[in-house]
C-alpha cells in the first residue's frame, strides 16, 4: 500500500509539473505575441532546439527574426547561424552576412568571430583579408578561442598581413591556454622550428601531448616525429 501511495504522489507531481510547464510556454508566448524582445529570443530558443515543445526550426526563424528586428544581438547572431546553416530558412551566406554583421556591431564575439571568416573565405561577400582581421581581432579580445587561433594563422600564413611570428605565437598561446588543439599544435610546432619564440623541444612536446589527448591526429604524428629524432636531427 505505501508503495502504491508513493506511485500514485510521484504521477501527481508530473502531472503539476507538465501543467506547470505548459502554463509558462503560453505566458512566453502571449508575451513574445506583444512584442516582449526576451520572449522571443525565447520561444525561438525552444522551436529551435524543442525544448517543451516540437522542434520546429521555421517557427524558431519567425520569432528570432521578429526578436533581431528589434535589435537583439543574440537573436541576430542565431538567425546568421540559420541562414548559413539553411535551419528553418532558404540557404543564404549575404543573409548571414547581414545578421552577422548586425550582432558583430553590438560586440557579440561569436557573431564577430563568424563574420570574420567569412570575410577571409569570401563567403557572401567579396573577399577582404582587411576586414577579416578586423572582426577576428575584436573577437579574439574578447577571448573567444577560435578568433585568435583563425587569427594566429593569419599571421602565421600572411594572409592580408606580413608574417609575425611573434605576433601569431601570442594568439596561439592565448587559444593555447583555453585549450584550443589546433592552436597547442601550431604553437607545438613554432617551439620546435624556433619561430617566432626561442627554439624549445620540451615545450613543443609538453604542447604536442597536450593536443594529443584532445584528440588531435596531427599532434600525434608531430609527436611521435619529434620523439624520435636521432640527436643530430635535432640540432
Amino acid at each position: 500500500m505505501p508503495r502504491f501511495v508513493h506511485i500514485c504522489a510521484a504521477l501527481i507531481a508530473v502531472c503539476f509539473a507538465v501543467t506547470a510547464q505548459a502554463q509558462d510556454i503560453e505566458e512566453i508566448k502571449r508575451a513574445a505575441e506583444k512584442g516582449d524582445v526576451q520572449a522571443q529570443v525565447n520561444l525561438g530558443q525552444m522551436y529551435d532546439k524543442g525544448l517543451g515543445v516540437g522542434w520546429n526550426h521555421k517557427e524558431a526563424a519567425k520569432w528570432y527574426l521578429l526578436a533581431a528586428e528589434q535589435g537583439n544581438a543574440e537573436a541576430q547572431y542565431t538567425l546568421g547561424n540559420m541562414y548559413a546553416e539553411s535551419r528553418g530558412v532558404p540557404w543564404s551566406d549575404e543573409e548571414a552576412i547581414k545578421w552577422y554583421f548586425l550582432a558583430a556591431k553590438q560586440g557579440h564575439a561569436s557573431a564577430q568571430y563568424n563574420l570574420g571568416v567569412m570575410c577571409r573565405n569570401g563567403w557572401g561577400v567579396m573577399r577582404n583579408y582587411t576586414e577579416a582581421m578586423k572582426w577576428l581581432r575584436m573577437a579574439a579580445d574578447q577571448g573567444h578561442a577560435q578568433a585568435q587561433y583563425n587569427l594566429g594563422v593569419m599571421l602565421h600564413e600572411g594572409q592580408g598581413v606580413t608574417k609575425d611570428y611573434t605576433e601569431a605565437a601570442k594568439w596561439f598561446r592565448m587559444a593555447a591556454d583555453q585549450g584550443h588543439p589546433g592552436s597547442l599544435v601550431f604553437l607545438g610546432s613554432m617551439y620546435e622550428k624556433g619561430r617566432g619564440v626561442e627554439k624549445n623541444n620540451e615545450e613543443a612536446k609538453k604542447l604536442y601531448r597536450m593536443a594529443v589527448e584532445k584528440g588531435h591526429l596531427m599532434a600525434q604524428k608531430m609527436l611521435y616525429s619529434i620523439e624520435n629524432r636521432s640527436p643530430s636531427d635535432a640540432q
